[in-house]
């Protein structure tokens, strides 16, 4: 909390300067910096301790500094459309309806891995399995031998079990579409968006959780 805060600060102070602070970067890379670092800075911040953890708020503040900038700069320039350009937001809706299907997944995985069992009768439950599969992250299966391979409790974690690989996958899948949804000015289209993702996202939940695994 208190490094949210602290991105917080930043974006308020730069926010108060005079006409719009320049970071080095044209106005479309300032956004794609501005989304990606900032998202990758915080699944660090998140996900890692120590160095990383270090890095990942560089990575965080660093995004942020570029997103701020080029939202100041299309203050002065009105680079961004004020209506929602819908051809572009097919890809970004779709992800966001993928990252609320592995949502559903996970939860099953959580909740009800008897009916992911029942679904899907060959799935391996050593990967699968939430009560066992946790174990894979630690060598031989044993925490206190450490873990199986650097970050394999942390960072890549998601490449241990069924349950981290669908929180990896939600997450990538949201990034991608925070990263390829089109920049729009204005309260109206924000709105309008956060909605229509919203929906996106909890329609592919709805469709894996409660209709697809039984």
């Amino acid at each position: 909390m208190k490094k949210l805060l602290l991105i917080l600060f930043y974006l308020l102070n730069f926010n108060s300067q005079a006409q719009y602070f320049d970071t080095g970067l044209d106005y479309k890379h300032k956004i794609q910096v501005g989304k990606g670092i900032t998202l990758g800075g915080l699944a660090l911040m998140n996900h890692t301790k120590g160095p990383t953890e270090a890095v990942g708020a560089v990575w965080a503040v660093g995004g942020v500094m570029n997103f701020v900038s080029a939202k100041q700069e299309d203050i002065y320039y009105k680079y961004e459309p004020a209506k929602i350009q819908w051809r572009k937001e097919i890809i970004p809706i779709t992800t966001m309806f993928l990252a609320g299907a592995m949502n559903g997944i996970n939860q099953d995985l959580l909740f009800h891995y008897h009916e992911f069992e029942s679904t899907f009768p060959n799935a391996d439950p050593q990967f699968w399995d939430p009560n066992i599969s946790w174990r894979n992250k630690y060598l031989n299966g044993d925490p206190l031998q450490g873990e199986r391979f650097l970050g394999s409790s942390t960072v890549f974690a998601g490449f241990t079990d069924g349950y981290h690989s669908t929180i990896l996958a939600r997450n990538l899948f949201i990034t991608t579409s925070i990263c390829l949804s089109p920049q729009t000015r204005g309260w109206k289209p924000f709105l309008t968006k956060t909605l229509i993702y919203s929906l996106s996202y909890g329609l592919g939940f709805e469709l894996v959780y409660a209709k697809m695994i039984k």
